[in-house]
């Protein structure tokens, strides 16, 4: 996990303040490579974030988070998965729930409300997007490249630092592909 950590912190030192990166891992990796990068991201004391998840509801997240220790006061979630198990998530004070992962539009408004309540504050600002992987269960390649490639770019309007995860699979391999062009650098994690 150190090692890990370690590579994680020395490809992102070389990149600019609010860099977009796109970390790949394989499926044994994932969960610590996810983990790491956002402790990476809330190392800075003044740092705020915005976690989109497709993959684990918000409950659970925390949950995880909580055991490795990660500060949550100073993010944002978006659950994207909890309505679709056929649970209702009751909006909290730093999580909204989103009822499907199909509506990318009410995903970008939801999005800017955030980014907007953050402010431009002198901290780093960030998006952790877990992940494009789960994004194509719900979504053709087509539609999550063009989300990707406008929200990228609001990014960069706004200043705001973006993760994007995914997970290393053949079936993926275009997409990584395609949207490595609208990042500063592409992270693979492997064994």
């Amino acid at each position: 996990m150190a090692d890990l950590l370690s590579k994680l912190e020395k490809e992102l030192r070389e990149l600019p303040r609010h860099y977009i990166v796109m970390l790949v891992s394989d499926s044994e990796k994932y969960l610590n490579a996810n983990q790491n990068a956002l402790k990476l991201l809330m190392k800075q004391g003044n740092s705020e974030g915005i976690y989109v998840t497709f993959n684990r509801p918000y409950e659970t997240l925390l949950a995880s988070l909580a055991k490795e220790k990660i500060d949550v006061d100073r993010l944002y979630f978006l659950d994207l998965i909890t309505q679709t198990t056929g649970k209702r998530g009751e909006r909290t004070e730093n999580c909204i729930f989103l009822p499907s992962p199909r509506n990318l539009t009410e995903l970008s408004i939801a999005l800017t409300q955030l980014v907007e309540r953050m402010g431009d504050t002198a901290g780093d600002r960030f998006i952790f997007m877990d992940s494009l992987s789960t994004m194509l269960i719900y979504n053709s390649a087509g539609t999550v490249a063009q989300f990707t490639h406008f929200l990228v770019s609001k990014m960069r309007i706004w200043n705001v630092g973006m993760i994007m995860v995914s997970m290393e699979k053949e079936s993926d391999q275009k997409l990584i592909s395609d949207l490595s062009q609208f990042c500063d650098k592409v992270i693979r994690i492997s064994k």
